[in-house]
């Protein structure tokens, strides 16, 4: 390996280390959001489910049919968010992540639901009908570098943003 490639490999390392400790935390602005940022309790769910799982809605969504693996084994683990929903994603390629929601209920399918996961880490509860996202990869070019973290609460058909 050549010096300029090495000179090059550290800087590079060096550029995404001071990123991600900014992200951390250290500056009084984020810590100052940290503070505003909604809570799961606040969007608490009071039915969970219990009972029989329901066989997938293949004619619910368009989209299900060509992730019918990946739904399937998803489903099966149960409910992971709000309830009686289920939120299975998988990778796609590169710095691509592809998801859907399923009900556990009733079967229905939401692959459109205007989430992206590509750029994001996501948090979220059984308990709950909130999802925070935290962008993985704010460095300046990249694709998520201008959403830093999102709060979305689920309607039963999509995602609203938190004012």
């Amino acid at each position: 390996m050549t010096l300029v490639r090495v000179a090059w490999l550290l800087l590079a390392t060096m550029s995404c280390r001071r990123d991600s400790t900014h992200q951390q935390g250290t500056s009084d602005s984020s810590a100052a959001s940290a503070k505003t940022a909604p809570r799961f309790e606040e969007y608490a769910v009071t039915d969970s489910f219990t009972g029989k799982q329901a066989s997938i809605d293949w004619a619910s969504d368009p989209d299900a049919r060509h992730f019918r693996g990946v739904l399937s084994i998803g489903i099966a683990r149960g409910p992971n968010f709000a309830g009686h929903y289920a939120i299975i994603s998988w990778g796609c390629g590169t710095q691509c992540r592809s998801y859907a929601i399923v009900d556990v209920a009733s079967g229905r399918v939401f692959t459109d639901t205007a989430l992206d996961l590509s750029c994001h880490e996501e948090e979220f509860r059984t308990s709950s009908r909130l999802i925070l996202l935290t962008a993985w990869d704010t460095m300046p070019g990249h694709v998520c570098a201008d959403t830093t973290s999102l709060a979305l609460v689920w309607n039963g058909q999509g995602f609203e943003k938190v004012p």
